[in-house]
C-alpha cells in the first residue's frame, strides 16, 4: 500500500511527480462563513475539532433584540481530526497561500485533493516501526477562509449545524458541553 501512496506523492521531496495532478479544490457549499465578521472560534478534543462562526447564508448574522446580540451561528464538526491550524493568511493576503493558484476561494469552505500537507503527515509517520499507510487514505484536507484568518485541518469527515437563534458565544458553550 505504501507504494500506492508513493505513486501520488514523492515523500522524500514532498512534491507531486509530473504525471500526477496538482492539488484540486472543491467548494463545500454547505459551509458559508460571513464575509465581514471576524469572530471565529475553534474547540477541540483528541478526536473532534469544531469551528464556530457566523453563518453567511441568508444575509449573515442578525441582531436579536431580546438577547441584545447577533445570532445565526454555524458549527462545523470535523470528525477524527488528526491536525488543525487557525491563523494566517487573512482575506487580504489569501492570494499568497500556496493553494491559491489552484483555485482557493475567499470566504468559503473547501476540500483539497492531492494535498501536500497530507503528504507531509504521511512522510512524518512513515518512520513508525508499524506504519500503516492505509490508515491515511480516509483523511481529507479541509480549509475554511475567513475575514481575518484561515482554518485548515486533516479529518475523516465533517458535518454542519446551523443555529439561527444562537450567537457564536452561545453556540461555543453548547459545543463545549458536547466535547468535554
Amino acid at each position: 500500500m505504501w507504494n500506492r501512496i508513493k505513486q501520488f506523492f514523492n515523500p522524500d521531496k514532498l512534491t507531486a511527480p509530473n504525471n500526477i495532478k496538482h492539488p484540486s479544490i472543491t467548494i463545500l457549499h454547505d459551509i458559508t462563513p460571513e464575509t465581514g465578521v471576524p469572530e471565529v472560534r475553534v474547540l477541540s478534543n483528541s478526536n473532534t475539532t469544531v469551528v464556530v462562526f457566523y453563518n453567511g447564508d441568508k444575509g449573515g448574522p442578525s441582531f436579536n433584540e431580546a438577547k441584545q446580540t447577533d445570532v445565526n451561528a454555524m458549527a462545523v464538526y470535523f470528525e477524527n481530526c488528526i491536525i488543525h491550524k487557525l491563523g494566517n493568511p487573512n482575506d487580504e493576503v489569501l492570494h499568497g497561500h500556496a493553494l491559491y493558484k489552484f483555485g482557493l476561494n475567499v470566504y468559503a469552505g473547501q476540500q483539497i485533493e492531492h494535498s501536500q500537507w497530507l503528504a507531509e503527515v504521511i512522510k512524518v509517520n512513515s518512520v513508525h516501526s508499524r506504519r500503516n499507510p492505509v490508515m491515511f487514505e480516509k483523511y481529507k484536507h479541509y480549509l475554511i477562509s475567513f475575514k481575518e484568518n484561515t482554518f485548515e485541518c486533516l479529518a475523516e469527515s465533517y458535518r454542519v449545524e446551523v443555529h439561527s437563534d444562537k450567537s457564536v458565544a452561545e453556540l461555543c458553550m453548547l459545543v463545549a458541553a458536547q466535547l468535554f
